[in-house]
């Protein structure tokens, strides 16, 4: 199952045909959700160029004292695996001009521009700016050791504990990326009331 940011166990991947219900109130749904090819830096890049905010799965142990800045986890653990254990959204990405702290020397740093969900006092208004690499796919990669935490499920039938994975870009970021697909407004017929 998934763990959240305050480690509270939240049950995943058994689903009962009333999961796909339409919930109470709403006026729209999806038909599903696209992957992207996993540790797919170029393919994460177009989507959110072309798709729109796109969730992906990262490992934000090392995210509670971010306040601003572009995060580079290489600056505060030298671990050589990660741990795929929370969902952001990829919102977009950009180039920032920074000064390195030892030579004085300006340079620009790229980054993906990603929405917590840890609330507006944390970060930068709620957002994280992790390092964005094109070479991450090749030069930025760590064993997951842990894959069950994050993206595995738990429950009847939903046992199976997969194989260490390789994980790619800063946190992971490339590793697990997906997005909504068939959004369409719901019938009059298909309303659930609120009542």
């Amino acid at each position: 199952g998934y763990i959240s940011g305050n480690n509270h166990t939240v049950p995943a991947c058994e689903l009962s045909p009333k999961d796909n219900a339409t919930i109470p109130g709403a006026i729209a749904s999806i038909d599903g959700y696209a992957s992207i090819e996993h540790n797919d830096y170029y393919g994460l890049l177009e989507a959110v160029a072309t798709v729109g905010p796109i969730v992906v799965n990262v490992d934000a142990s090392n995210w509670r004292l971010y306040e601003g800045g572009i995060f580079d986890e290489s600056q505060f653990s030298n671990s050589s695996s990660r741990d795929i254990n929370h969902v952001v959204v990829v919102e977009g990405y950009g180039t920032e001009t920074v000064m390195d702290p030892d030579t004085g020397e300006q340079y620009s740093q790229d980054y993906w521009l990603v929405r917590n969900s840890w609330g507006p006092l944390w970060g930068e208004d709620g957002y994280i700016r992790l390092k964005r690499d094109s070479n991450a796919a090749t030069n930025d990669c760590k064993p997951d050791t842990s894959p069950a935490d994050g993206i595995a499920c738990v429950g009847p039938g939903n046992n199976i504990i997969p194989p260490v994975v390789e994980v790619c870009g800063t946190s992971g970021v490339l590793y697990d990326a997906l997005y909504p697909v068939g959004g369409h407004l719901l019938k009059e017929s298909q309303l659930l009331r609120a009542d």
